[in-house]
């Protein structure tokens, strides 16, 4: 049996990996779909949730309360990511920027690629391993181009 990074493992097929999605990237794309739907639905909730606490705010002012509900906290922490993919048209209603909103879409959003600290920590040594053996190889070129024999 082969044992496999967890970054790998959670690459996406075309990549090499497995395909197995990470539930960090799923929670975040979920509070994405959240903040999706609270701006475009015209639900009681989503209406409900705009009253208590956007009270004529917009999205960027908004803060937060330590008495403020999960889903309340949960939305402002997805906003930022959420605001990045989504934008206003000219009648003031929400578009999704890469064509109709789907939880996939979210999903590639969200999707971390290489956060895991070791390829970061490989990715530094190869290129201090490199850096390295370019002086040596220098400093042997010159130091024999100078030897006659």
């Amino acid at each position: 049996m082969h044992a496999w990074n967890w970054s790998d493992i959670c690459k996406l097929k075309q990549e090499g990996g497995r395909g197995i999605i990470r539930i960090g990237d799923i929670n975040s794309a979920a509070g994405i779909r959240l903040f999706w739907r609270v701006n475009t639905y015209h639900s009681f909730w989503a209406r409900w949730m705009k009253e208590r606490y956007l009270k004529n705010n917009s999205w960027n002012t908004a803060t937060v309360s330590i008495l403020d509900s999960g889903s309340r906290k949960f939305l402002m922490e997805s906003r930022e990511k959420a605001l990045q993919s989504m934008h206003t048209d000219t009648q003031g209603s929400w578009e999704w920027n890469s064509g109709p909103f789907t939880f996939k879409s979210c999903r590639n959003l969200c999707r971390t690629k290489y956060s895991d600290w070791s390829y970061y920590f490989y990715l530094g040594l190869r290129t201090i391993a490199l850096k390295c053996l370019c002086v040596w190889l220098e400093h042997c070129k010159k130091n024999f181009l100078q030897v006659s024999f």
